[in-house]
């Protein structure tokens, strides 16, 4: 750990003071906290460009985040949470007038935690705590105890959503993808991650030939159209049940993509312990006039993970975009 990394550490040390977690905020940290808004973003004046490589990529970075917070997404809950916790970052580093302070601030909770025997993550905290040690430069700051908490909540609320960059996805693609699934699963009120099988009747012998029997199945997408700067700027959409499920991810003419490249995942999944499930599911990702069609079959999950990338946007957008995919039912032999 580098002079400066420490230096950082103890000086964010001494703003969050001694009470490290982040749970039981008292009245007054509560009304510091709300000063940080959730529900929209606080703007950055043209000085903001000094802490960018130039000021084509400060304008870059505005659209992007701007453009993820407008748009019309799905209207479910892992929607609604992730986009509170991006726009809280954002937030958090616009007041701090600091880029990358939010998660400055993340890491030396982190070190507090540790230093004191109290650090007790989830795995995908502490798997993204890791990362971010190891890949990021910490910065000085200075904001209220309340915002600090609520940055660190932030950072840590995305982690166990799925919700990060892909830079730190594509180092255990799997764990991340199932995070994030399984968190979609968690916020449905039919989806059941217990692996509990359903009651299979045969009458009063035993089932004398295998058979097929449908199986509940999760089907879930997730598309980034937006490349923003805080990690990622994903957004879900889901169908569950017995049968033939769908998505459809395609905003038409309200929403239009602000990268060149959009990043897109798709799952299949059950959740059943004694029984291997068939599954299959085809769609399209598209934006302007580039698509891609993808094909998957397979047991127990089947996923594709891609990018798709456009090769001429105009000064300020890349055009609509889509993801659609249709998946089979799924089904178990016993």
């Amino acid at each position: 750990m580098t002079t400066k990394t420490i230096k950082s550490i103890l000086l964010a040390t001494i703003m969050l003071s001694i009470v490290v977690p982040v749970t039981g905020f008292s009245l007054a940290e509560a009304k510091i906290a709300d000063a940080l808004p959730e529900d929209k973003l606080l703007q950055r004046d043209n000085s903001w460009k000094a802490q960018y490589s130039n000021e084509k990529e400060f304008e870059k970075d505005q659209r992007a985040i701007n453009g993820y917070v407008d748009a019309e997404h799905p209207d479910n809950k892992w929607n609604k949470q992730t986009k509170k916790n991006q726009i809280v970052i954002y937030n958090f580093d616009t007041l701090t007038d600091v880029k990358g302070a939010g998660l400055s601030a993340l890491l030396a909770d982190v070190e507090m935690q540790k230093a004191s025997g109290k650090y007790n993550p989830t795995q995908a905290e502490e798997k993204f705590h890791n990362w971010a040690a190891q890949n990021t430069e910490t910065v000085e700051f200075e904001a209220p105890q309340g915002q600090i908490k609520k940055v660190i909540n932030a950072w840590n609320s995305n982690a166990n959503y799925g919700n990060v960059s892909n830079e730190v996805k594509n180092t255990d693609l799997d764990f991340w993808t199932n995070v994030s699934v399984d968190k979609v699963c968690e916020l449905l009120d039919d989806c059941n991650t217990s692996g509990e099988q359903p009651t299979i009747e045969c009458g009063l012998l035993p089932c004398a030939d295998a058979t097929w029997y449908s199986a509940y199945h999760l089907l879930t997408g997730f598309l980034d159209t937006s490349q923003c700067e805080t990690g990622s700027c994903d957004y879900s959409d889901s169908d569950s049940g017995i049968g033939s499920l769908s998505i459809l991810m395609d905003p038409g003419t309200n929403n239009h993509a602000k990268s060149v490249t959009i990043d897109y995942t798709v799952v299949d999944k059950s959740y059943f312990a004694n029984y291997d499930v068939w599954h299959h599911f085809d769609g399209t990702a598209q934006i302007g006039w580039e698509d891609e069609d993808f094909d998957e079959y397979g047991w127990n999950e089947i996923e594709v993970d891609d990018s798709l990338t456009v090769g001429s946007c105009g000064s300020s957008h890349c055009g609509t975009y889509s993801l659609s995919a249709s998946a089979d039912g799924a089904y178990f032999e016993a």
